[in-house]
């Protein structure tokens, strides 16, 4: 089933406290919220839909730590223009025209693994994401989420709100800007000589959404996200277009037929 998330969800403060572990063993504590940055993540995932079946998979947290490979140390001024160059790109991607074959892949350090494929088709204000057993719509009046149901073979599709699509696009992308900003920015971005984006983790915190590094590459031509990984400590999570195409299918905002 397709999870749909509101990114412009106003901060929620739990007011509990966690004592974490720091780098020199001494014990700090971390103050557990879910900053706007957070919520925006929704807007990250080429592949959320996969990443919340992913959750399913156990991890055991006693597994030895995946090496991360880190940004190298950047001034403020290379800190800001790195991460304007992405805000930049990712803009370009929630505004651009595509269709992609999307291949997730996640490897926990357990040994478990998970891999599934979807694609994603994209003519603003209309989207579309598809994979076997779901399917969500986004196209004003015509918005509809699809999915399969018990002893059915076909999809069963209902009427889906419509969202404000340029809305969303802003509030996604005040969220970045949130985790990039302030004396002790959330994560730090580094550009590589290959055009993509490294984002590392640059505070204590109990459950980061992007991982200890996240990697973001952008396709030249289309603008599409064409890559991006999630390292943690207990699996990594990658996802690759292996297929992306300015064309858009003429069937590509239409509904299966089978409707309640």
């Amino acid at each position: 089933m397709i999870e749909r998330i509101d990114p412009t969800t106003d901060t929620t403060d739990t007011t509990d406290t966690t004592d974490t572990a720091s780098d020199d063993g001494a014990l700090v504590q971390v103050r557990r919220h879910i900053p706007t940055w957070l919520i925006a993540s929704v807007g990250v995932a080429i592949g959320a839909v996969v990443v919340i079946i992913a959750m399913s998979l156990s991890t055991s947290s006693d597994e030895a730590t995946i090496p991360l490979v880190h940004a190298d140390a950047s001034t403020n001024s290379e800190q800001s223009a790195a991460a304007q160059a992405f805000l930049d790109a990712w803009s370009r991607y929630r505004t651009t025209v595509y269709s992609a074959h999307l291949v997730f892949e996640r490897v926990a350090t357990n040994g478990q693994s998970l891999h599934t494929e979807s694609t994603y088709i994209q003519q603003p204000p209309r989207r579309s994401i598809r994979q076997s057993d779901s399917v969500l719509i986004t196209a004003g009046a015509d918005s509809v989420t699809c999915n399969t149901v018990a002893g059915q073979s076909q999809l069963v599709c209902a009427p889906a709100p419509d969202t404000d699509y340029a809305g969303d696009i802003a509030a996604e992308i005040r969220g970045w800007q949130a985790a990039f900003g302030g004396d002790q920015p959330a994560y730090r971005v580094a550009r590589s000589a290959d055009g993509c984006f490294e984002l590392q983790l640059n505070i204590v915190m109990a459950d980061p959404p992007y991982g200890d590094v996240a990697r973001f590459c952008f396709d030249p031509a289309t603008g599409a996200l064409a890559t991006r990984q999630f390292v943690r400590s207990t699996a990594t999570d990658t996802e690759t277009a292996s297929a992306i195409t300015a064309d858009i299918p003429v069937d590509a905002f239409v509904a299966p037929t089978t409707t309640r």
